[in-house]
């Protein structure tokens, strides 16, 4: 049972050392302010905290044991030392080709549907706008000619 415990926890800190890894490479692709990366790191020590703690509540009843918190910086250690290489490759080729799936999908689904809706709605908008004008130039009209009409009124009325 200990063997359990102790991997559960080496594997958490192989996991958190992974998170943090996406976390400084995605501060290096986009500038951040310093405020930004204080409250990133402090969520993320938070988010990891809660973590570790609900790996120990759910492998040992919460029961910490000497050897846990060896085998989470082991965990760290190991990540760093071995795997960090493999894995930036890893994230950095997944990342390019969720890039280049989502440029596919743009270029070869999305703009056709664009176009069509293009060629569909601009006549239907092309109607409304002539719709519009008319509508708007007549009702000027009527307007213009009910406000004559008033002022005539007025004409009239003032004689009697």
């Amino acid at each position: 049972m200990q063997i359990y415990y102790f991997f559960s926890i080496f594997v958490c800190g192989v996991v958190i050392s992974y998170v943090f890894d996406l976390l400084r490479l995605f501060r290096r692709s986009f500038k951040i302010s310093r405020i930004m990366l204080v409250l990133q790191d402090v969520i993320f020590w938070i988010i990891s905290a809660i973590w570790v703690i609900q790996m120990l509540t759910v492998t040992n009843n919460g029961n910490l044991r000497i050897f846990q918190p060896l085998s989470l910086i082991l965990g760290c250690y190991i990540y760093f030392k071995y795997i960090k290489s493999i894995s930036d490759k890893f994230t950095i080729f997944l990342l390019k080709l969720i890039f280049n799936m989502a440029r596919f999908i743009i270029k070869f689904i999305f703009k056709p549907i664009i176009k069509i809706l293009c060629w569909i709605f601009t006549p239907i908008i092309a109607i409304f706008k002539w719709i519009y004008n008319w509508v708007k130039r007549n009702v000027t009209k009527l307007l213009q000619l009910c406000y004559r009409n008033i002022k005539n009124l007025k004409k009239y009325t003032s004689r009697v």
